[in-house]
């Protein structure tokens, strides 16, 4: 099973949504993603012993530093957590792959398999 969705919602740096920004910024950029992917995706329920490969491309105007980057998508691993495509974020569960891009409208793309 492969699932792509393309959400017109940009990732941002861990540096403007982190621990050093107020945390009502963190909440309300955690929520933005939550509700993009659970309105893109079915709730569906995983069998406890299914480990996931998950690629996050973000396409954008300027590239980021991997950390800001990794650390800007939590928020979508949470998401697939909450709709139930993944057991948990930790490496026992998931495998991610985070990539970028500089061409085209600012959007991230998501493939689960």
């Amino acid at each position: 099973m492969k699932i792509t969705i393309t959400l017109p919602l940009k990732i941002e740096s861990l540096n403007k949504v982190g621990p050093y920004s107020h945390w009502w910024v963190y909440s309300r950029y955690k929520k933005k993603w939550v509700d993009a992917v659970g309105f893109s995706l079915p709730r569906i329920e995983v069998p406890e012993q299914v480990r996931r490969i998950i690629r996050v491309t973000s396409v954008r105007k300027r590239y980021l530093d991997s950390d800001n980057l990794i650390g800007g998508c939590k928020p979508i691993l949470d998401a697939l957590k909450k709709r139930g495509y993944i057991v948990d974020d930790s490496p026992q569960w998931v495998s991610v792959k985070y990539v970028q891009k500089t061409v085209g409208e600012e959007s991230t793309i998501i493939e689960i398999k």
